[in-house]
C-alpha cells in the first residue's frame, strides 16, 4: 500500500511539472536561451560543491511552479541540497551576492505525503535538512521549501507564494 501511495505522489509532482512545461512549451518553444548563463539577470554562480555542482539563484521572484519552469527553460534544475557541506556553499553564495538576505525557492516540496519532503529532480526524500526552529509547520497549506540566504535556514511556503527568488542548480 505504501508503495502504491508512493508512486502516486512521484506521477502527481512529475505530473504537474510536465503538465507546466507542455503548456509553456506550446506558447513558446522550450530552447536553451541564446545568451550565456552568466549573462541573464547577472547571474553569477556558486563554487562548486564536492558533488561537482553549483548554484545559480535569480533577482527574479516567482512562485514554485514558474520556479520549476525557470530552471528547465535555463537547462538548469531546481536546486537540491543534499549535505551540510552543500548548504553551507550556497549559503555564503546567498549572502555574498544578494543584497539583502532573502528567501529562494528548493527543488523540494511534501506535495501529497504531509511532513515528508522529496527533491523533485530526483524524487528522493530529504535525507539532509536545515529547518529553522519550529520549521516546516504549514500543514497542508505551506508544502514548498525554501532557504533563506542569510543563515542558510530552511522554511515551507505556500507554493503559490510568489515573493521568493529562484535558485537553480547544475546538472552533475
Amino acid at each position: 500500500m505504501a508503495s502504491s501511495s508512493f508512486n502516486f505522489v512521484h506521477f502527481l509532482i512529475y505530473g504537474l511539472c510536465f503538465a507546466t512545461l507542455v503548456s509553456s512549451s506550446l506558447e513558446n518553444e522550450l530552447k536553451k536561451p541564446e545568451t550565456p548563463l552568466g549573462a541573464i539577470n547577472d547571474a553569477k554562480f556558486s563554487n562548486l560543491t564536492q558533488s561537482g555542482k553549483q548554484y545559480v539563484g535569480y533577482n527574479l521572484y516567482m512562485s514554485f511552479i514558474d520556479f520549476i519552469e525557470h530552471c528547465h527553460k535555463l537547462g538548469l534544475q531546481p536546486a537540491n541540497v543534499l549535505t551540510k557541506e552543500e548548504n553551507d556553499v550556497l549559503t555564503t553564495y546567498l549572502d555574498g551576492n544578494f543584497a539583502d538576505p532573502k528567501y529562494f525557492w528548493l527543488g523540494g516540496a511534501d506535495i501529497g505525503r504531509e511532513g515528508r519532503y522529496y527533491w523533485i529532480a530526483s524524487l528522493s526524500e530529504f535525507t539532509f535538512t536545515s529547518w529553522g526552529p519550529g520549521y516546516p509547520n504549514g500543514g497542508r497549506d505551506e508544502n514548498c521549501a525554501t532557504i533563506y540566504g542569510g543563515d542558510g535556514s530552511w522554511y515551507d511556503q505556500y507554493c503559490t507564494n510568489d515573493g521568493v527568488q529562484p535558485l537553480c542548480q547544475t546538472i552533475p
